[in-house]
């Protein structure tokens, strides 16, 4: 999702998924709550963590904990 973590679809989705037993591990991927510059499209996807290389590795190493 290319919005703020807070309020955007993955709170949505956290709370559904709170309701429910044995829930998988929710891992948030988004815009932190921050104020910041602009620049193009692949800047921003890079400079806040959500480029394609970046979401595999933070997905791999949760699955290593």
């Amino acid at each position: 999702e290319e919005h703020s973590i807070v309020g955007g679809l993955g709170t949505a989705i956290s709370e559904v998924i709170s309701n429910i037993d044995n829930k998988s591990k929710l891992i948030y991927f988004g815009l932190k709550d921050s104020y910041d510059f602009s620049g193009d499209y692949n800047y921003m996807l890079k400079k806040n963590g959500l480029t394609t290389e970046t979401i595999s590795n933070e997905i791999l190493k949760e699955f290593k904990k």
